[in-house]
């Protein structure tokens, strides 16, 4: 009697374990669309605050109502519009966590700290399109082993601030893309980072309407390839500290001022383009700039430099090397300019057979 008693107690605690085991199974479950919305009854555009916490202070893992990733974290309703995500106290799990675009409400992310992205290589998309982010902060991201930022923060218009200082980027090769779209940009904290791997930087800032400075100074650009469209439409901007980029190696620079009708002064003095296959429309609809010194500039085979200084209205002084002496009908350089050192006048609009020198002119 006691052999059965014992039996039965058996099976039915192995039941019950296995039971609970696959409830805990399923719960952890991989579901690359772990929004549910037939479950939670919130659409998932309908989210404003995501916050991330330890496992150990989740009280309500009885109220699981999405599955995130295969390693196990869950998810949880605060209320109809905030959503709770636990993670495990040890911090043992690489999370390559991407905020899908159609979270469109998503206001706040909270607690990033806690999120593990160690190991983790390609931040490419991770805020993309969170149109209605406000903040973030971002600061404690570990980033060790980041090769790719490609599209990281695309799309999020109202944002005001990012602070990237604390990234880790010496084995980075891509930012292209990385705040296209930030609409409502006025910071970004670059501090000093390593970027000696960089070698796209292609629509970093493009769109960046309210951007009014900008110092990449420390950025090592020694091996960047693709610098086009770089700083389209940054309308606002008016101080950018660019002197100090090798752009040796850079292929493409079309469109990286286009738009940046703002900007009057722009130091590009160490550039050098011999690497170049693509320049045209660089500096199309610079309507404030008002001096550029283009002595680096030197066009081998067949580059590209059509409308280069197209609509630069307010350019008053220029320095050219030969190289663009010989392309100054191709560039969209328009009206009378007097050559400094032999007080010769060319017309721009019209040369024909006048071909201009290298050296300093200004507008008459």
């Amino acid at each position: 009697m006691i052999k059965k008693f014992v039996f039965y107690l058996t099976l039915t605690i192995t039941s019950i374990f296995l039971l609970y085991s696959n409830a805990f199974a399923y719960i952890h479950k991989l579901n690359s669309n772990w929004y549910k919305e037939e479950v939670a009854g919130t659409k998932k555009q309908h989210i404003t605050s995501i916050t991330f916490e330890n496992e150990a202070y989740n009280k309500n893992r009885g109220k699981v109502y999405w599955e995130l990733d295969r390693d196990g974290l869950i998810a949880y309703m605060e209320s109809d519009t905030e959503v709770v995500i636990a993670i495990p106290d040890d911090g043992s799990i690489p999370v390559k966590k991407e905020f899908s675009k159609y979270e469109s409400d998503l206001e706040e992310i909270n607690n990033l700290y806690l999120l593990n992205t160690y190991s983790t290589e390609h931040f490419d998309n991770f805020f993309m399109g969170l149109k209605n982010l406000v903040t973030v902060d971002v600061s404690s991201m570990n980033t060790q082993f980041a090769k790719t930022f490609h599209n990281m923060f695309m799309g999020c218009e109202k944002l005001k601030k990012v602070d990237i200082s604390n990234f880790n980027t010496e084995n980075v090769e891509d930012m292209s893309d990385m705040f296209r779209d930030c609409k409502s940009l006025t910071s970004i904290d670059i501090g000093n980072l390593k970027t000696d791997k960089l070698k796209n930087m292609s629509s970093m800032f493009e769109n960046c309407q309210n951007l009014k400075t900008l110092n990449l100074n420390s950025f090592n650009t020694k091996n960047v390839e693709d610098m086009s469209n770089m700083f389209k439409n940054c309308t606002h901007l008016e101080t950018l500290y660019i002197d100090k980029f090798n752009t040796s190696e850079v292929r493409k620079f079309e469109s990286m001022f286009d738009n940046c009708m703002r900007l009057k002064y722009l130091d590009i003095s160490n550039f050098n383009t011999k690497s170049a296959s693509h320049c045209n429309q660089m500096f199309i609809d610079c309507q404030s700039l008002e001096a550029l010194d283009l002595r680096g500039f030197t066009f081998n085979g067949n580059v590209e430099t059509g409308s280069l200084l197209t609509d630069c209205d307010s350019l008053k002084a220029i320095l050219i090397s030969d190289s663009v002496a010989k392309r100054i009908d191709d560039l969209g350089l328009e009206g009378k300019w007097k050559n400094v050192t032999n007080n010769k006048i060319y017309d721009f609009s019209n040369l024909g057979s006048n071909k201009p020198i290298a050296g300093g002119y200004v507008k008459v």
